[in-house]
């Protein structure tokens, strides 16, 4: 047991080195005991970066390309208010009457046109005059 106590401290101590390392993935340490044995692990593990996807073979470039896009304008509700008018009565006495009632209505309004960027792969040659 005291013969293998530097093992566990030297691991122990090491800890803080790969701490840096640590932040990007994630740090796991384990620790069990079956009896008579016991074992210690740890794991450092690292965060998966996607590359850009690979181009194709035989040459070539990533270009950026500007297309014009129509965008659509926004659906909007818009309360109408209810419509009243004035009307007298024999006496000659004012009154109101709903003539029409408040309604919601949709309204689409104006679009427009944006520019976009994106990148896209052009083949090596397809851009050369062959004489």
């Amino acid at each position: 047991m005291f013969a293998r106590l530097p093992l566990v401290l030297t691991t122990l101590a090491a800890l803080p080195l790969f701490a840096a390392d640590a932040r990007a993935g994630g740090l796991s340490i384990g620790y069990s005991k079956h009896g008579s044995h016991s074992s210690i692990g740890v794991q450092i593990g690292f965060p998966v970066c996607a590359p850009r996807p690979a181009p194709p073979q035989y040459g070539g470039h990533w270009e950026t390309i500007v297309e014009r896009v129509w965008v659509p304008g926004p659906c909007e509700q818009v309360w109408i208010a209810p419509l009243y008018e004035t009307r007298y009565d024999p006496c000659g006495r004012a009154y109101q009457v709903c003539v029409r009632a408040g309604y919601w209505e949709t309204v689409q309004r104006p679009g427009y046109y944006e520019d976009r960027t994106r990148q896209v792969w052009r083949q090596a040659g397809w851009n050369r005059r062959w004489r």
